[in-house]
């Protein structure tokens, strides 16, 4: 009688413990037709947690005023066309302006990239397990329906994403142009037969590191500028000369039929021949 309680003991540990193991499983689902109703909520609102736990430790740890300043910056970042290329250059050179509002304190560049970056990666998350709740969002929804409506296009045109997979589509969060974000991102992902989380990992490691590299390039920027104001207007010049050439002829050849990456490097059907 004690060994038959013994085995029902151990066999009542185990159904437990796949029971969580079954349950750890369902909320990773990115499949709608395979959720319960009690995982969507979790899936639509963890994402959100996960954001107020962020803005609650900012708010402990760090002073007043660059909590408001980051928190300003963070929502002026949600707002198209407004991207990264914009906002972290002005988040790092605005507070040194004349006549700026004055609690626009200056930002330490791995804070301002860090905090852009975790929009882009909880965004992605939320995409990763709602994408298609998501669509039926006010604004986010319209803009997820215009993106996704020209998705073909893009990737027709840029055929590296689907070519490079993983390493593509962290290339594309890191580029700085429109569309490029979390958002983009998770339709070319889900585009090109990715992996949700595969996506969802190749959007973390773009955007910390897209992120990064415009605030430590700005920052060096405006070291030379300051060092000698004659040198940085010069490299300006050359910087914005070669972004307006660059984005000149990228229209160009997105109203062309020509791949994307044949038509910037100036190869046509003549030259292959």
């Amino acid at each position: 009688m004690e060994e038959k309680k013994k085995r029902l003991a151990r066999e009542t540990i185990e159904e437990k413990k796949t029971i969580r193991i079954d349950e750890a499983r369902d909320i990773l689902e990115t499949a709608p037709e395979k959720k319960s109703r009690g995982i969507m909520l979790i899936q639509f609102f963890l994402p959100w947690g996960i954001a107020l736990l962020e803005i609650f430790l900012l708010w402990l740890f760090l002073p007043w005023d660059k909590f408001r300043t980051l928190g300003f910056w963070m929502t002026i970042y949600f707002f198209p066309p407004l991207g990264k290329e914009s906002v972290i250059p002005a988040a790092l050179g605005l507070s040194k302006v004349p006549n700026m509002p004055g609690w626009l304190v200056e930002i330490d560049p791995p804070l301002i990239a860090l905090a852009i970056a975790s929009i882009d990666i909880i965004v992605g998350l939320f995409l990763v397990w709602n994408f298609d709740f998501a669509k039926k969002i006010p604004f986010l929804g319209k803009f997820i329906i215009k993106l996704e409506s020209k998705g073909g296009a893009l990737l027709s045109k840029n055929r590296y994403i689907e070519t490079l997979s993983f390493i593509g589509v962290t290339l594309f969060v890191i580029v700085p142009f429109q569309g490029s974000g979390a958002v983009g991102a998770s339709i070319i992902g889900r585009m090109i037969g990715m992996n949700p989380y595969k996506v969802w990992a190749a959007i973390i490691v773009g955007a910390v590191s897209g992120c990064l590299l415009i605030a430590y390039a700005f920052e060096y920027f405006k070291a030379i500028f300051q060092a000698n104001w004659i040198v940085g207007m010069v490299i300006l010049i050359i910087i914005g000369g070669i972004a307006a050439a660059y984005l000149i002829r990228r229209r160009q050849c997105a109203k062309s039929d020509m791949d994307m990456k044949e038509c910037m490097l100036g190869e046509t059907d003549e030259a292959e021949e």
